[in-house]
């Protein structure tokens, strides 16, 4: 076969990762990036993965880290050299914090052209810094016996680290290539850039293994079970502490099965949880909707200050919440990662990948008793979770003029068990925090890892589309106005690649909500306040979204909104119901809703006191 150093370098790369697990790459066009685009249009052809093509990069990376955030899979973006590799930044910093595989696969110019300006040649070496897992500059292809098995070594560890389960994260792998950049050039395939003999026949074998089997099968043992009677030995506990409550942030729930471990851990003990949307908390028995309402209770959180607080994950969605984890009398943080979460750096224990486990109720251990029926501690917090679900709906329903907070609602609500619903991490996911219930099933994800509104649109499609793969349920994507907006070219697919059934549903208030209920929101900053902060973008966000061919709706009533959901949900459930859509709705001004949530919480208060 004639093949040149880089196409079989190209070429080996993939297939490692191929092999390794990798079902989905997304790639952005350049020149550069030939080979590796060359490999990948190969392999999707015969059927080894699914190709993503998008022009632009920023969107690209969102687009394969929701792809593996809902698969937990590792995900390649590859992309040519100079700025196209710098437009990944933020996707990559997401990843780095979220904990989700991301593999950046940057093509380079060789060294020779570095540093003497090179047309689209910039300083690509660690580019990323600290929030990449690993960086490997790899070594231009030549024609060397010996460097297929370097290079599906180096694919395969990268992948193993981009997926390892005590620490997953985002990879930067870098490759020079030079030319002849395309296969099967014919002569003898010199070029400027230093590559010799590069049309030969190549020394050596591109195969790998027998079987088709990865280059390296790395294995992770299992954080090791802990007992519950030592952790709260090890924090001074004589026994279970009864008033203990459980705070549960962002928990990866693919990669990481402690979620279900809490879950058993909190009814075991009859422990109350608060758990923001994306923990995946829902469907535990002893989960209290409208837990974030409750502790934002001034006068019943003064009575019913819990001596232990333990902590899951990434957590800090509301001030409340953050604030008892900092006034707590004794805090233990959970955490699948050594990176574990304590911003207010008052947690005396963590547990890193490990859920303690308790004894059976009715037996004993080391003065450790599980209760065999609720206790006074848990059934005063479902009351209150019941009062103020109550309080909350019934201001909801009160108020005649569309608000984000019903819009949330009925989305959690009528979403079906097998829908997967990704959420903005602003206001959006407040929302869904302070108005959502008990569900049989639904799969909730959002951004989490910086909690910014960057790639929304393109993190739930790429999220859809793994979703769709694997249960072949629907997505639902909540957001606003300003990060739809922030992220439309996450709209702009080709025509070739079957969409996924993804429904977006924005709302839309003419600017950035989530600010009228901060400090800045305060009649004492109105002067300025739309200027800086409301930013009105004066849009049809329907129009904008049909001018990338995306079938659109605007709605501004409860019944209009419930129709449209109505209808999404019932194409969903058909088979040609494979679409992406846009539902609109038009909510009331920006400070209208943040009072309409100030009396919400009081109906709360005056609802507990």
């Amino acid at each position: 076969m004639v093949v040149n150093p880089s196409t079989a370098q190209a070429r080996v790369l993939i297939d490692a990762l191929i092999r390794f697990g990798v079902r989905d790459a997304v790639l952005c066009p350049g020149s550069r990036s030939a080979p590796l685009a060359m490999a990948l249009a190969r392999a999707e052809a015969d059927g080894q993965l699914r190709l993503h093509v998008r022009i632009d990069e920023r969107s690209a990376g969102y687009l394969a880290l929701g792809l593996a955030k809902a698969s937990a899979l590792p995900v390649p973006i590859v992309v040519t050299s100079g700025t196209a590799v710098a437009n990944l930044h933020p996707a990559v910093v997401e990843a780095s914090y979220a904990g989700v595989p991301l593999m950046v696969l940057s093509a380079d110019r060789p060294a020779v052209l570095r540093g003497v300006g090179a047309p689209q040649t910039i300083d690509q070496i660690k580019i990323f810094g600290d929030d990449v897992r690993l960086f490997v500059e790899v070594a231009q292809a030549g024609v060397d016996v010996g460097q297929v098995a370097y290079w599906r070594s180096l694919a395969a560890r990268a992948a193993a680290v981009a997926t390892e389960p005590a620490d997953p994260g985002p990879v930067h792998v870098n490759l020079p290539f030079a030319q002849p950049l395309l296969p099967d050039t014919e002569g003898d395939g010199a070029s400027s850039e230093g590559a010799d003999a590069a049309g030969s026949a190549f020394p050596e074998a591109l195969s790998g293994r027998e079987g088709d089997v990865s280059w390296i099968s790395p294995f992770s043992p299992a954080p090791s079970d802990v007992a519950l009677a030592d952790v709260l030995e090890g924090m001074g506990f004589a026994g279970i502490p009864e008033r203990t409550l459980v705070v549960v942030g962002d928990i990866p729930d693919v990669a990481w099965d402690g979620g279900a471990k809490v879950a058993y851990l909190a009814d075991a003990c009859l422990w109350p949880i608060v758990a923001e949307p994306s923990a995946a908390m829902h469907r535990a028995p002893t989960w209290l909707p409208a837990g974030s309402s409750v502790v934002a209770a001034g006068e019943w959180m003064r009575d019913h200050r819990p001596d232990l607080v333990i902590s899951v994950g990434k957590v800090g969605l509301t001030r409340q919440v953050s604030g008892l984890l900092r006034s707590s009398r004794a805090h233990l943080a959970i955490d699948p990662t050594p990176r574990w979460s304590d911003p207010g750096r008052s947690a005396s224990a963590v547990l890193i990948g490990s859920v303690p486990i308790p004894p059976q109720r009715g037996q004993d251990e080391r003065g450790v008793r599980i209760p065999a029926a609720p206790t006074p501690w848990l059934r005063d917090w479902r009351a209150a979770s019941d009062s103020a679900l109550a309080a909350v709906d019934a201001t909801l329903d009160e108020q005649e003029r569309l608000a984000g907070l019903h819009v949330a609602r009925h989305v959690w609500q009528m979403a079906s068990d097998s829908t997967s619903l990704y959420l903005g991490s602003s206001w959006s996911m407040r929302q869904v925090y302070a108005t959502a219930r008990p569900r049989a099933g639904l799969r909730v994800l959002s951004n989490r890892g910086v909690n910014g509104i960057d790639g929304v649109v393109s993190s739930a499609w790429g999220a859809a589309l793994a979703h769709h793969a694997d249960v072949g349920g629907p997505t639902i994507a909540l957001m606003g106005d300003l990060t739809f907006l922030h992220d439309t070219n996450g709209l702009l697919a080709p025509r070739e690649e079957p969409p996924p059934p993804l429904t977006l549903v924005v709302s839309d208030n003419n600017g950035g909500g989530i600010f009228s209920q901060l400090e800045q929101g305060q009649p004492a900053h109105r002067q300025h306040f739309e200027r800086v902060f409301g930013t009105p973008h004066r849009l049809d966000l329907e129009q904008i979204a049909r001018g990338f061919g995306v079938s659109a709706a605007t709605v501004s009533d409860l019944d209009q909104l419930q129709g449209a959901l109505a209808q999404v949900q019932d194409s969903a459930t058909r088979s040609h119901g494979r679409a992406v859509s846009l539902i609109v709705a038009t909510t009331m001004p920006r400070f209208e809703e943040a009072a309409l949530l100030g009396r919400m919480q009081s109906a709360v208060d005056a609802a507990l006191s």
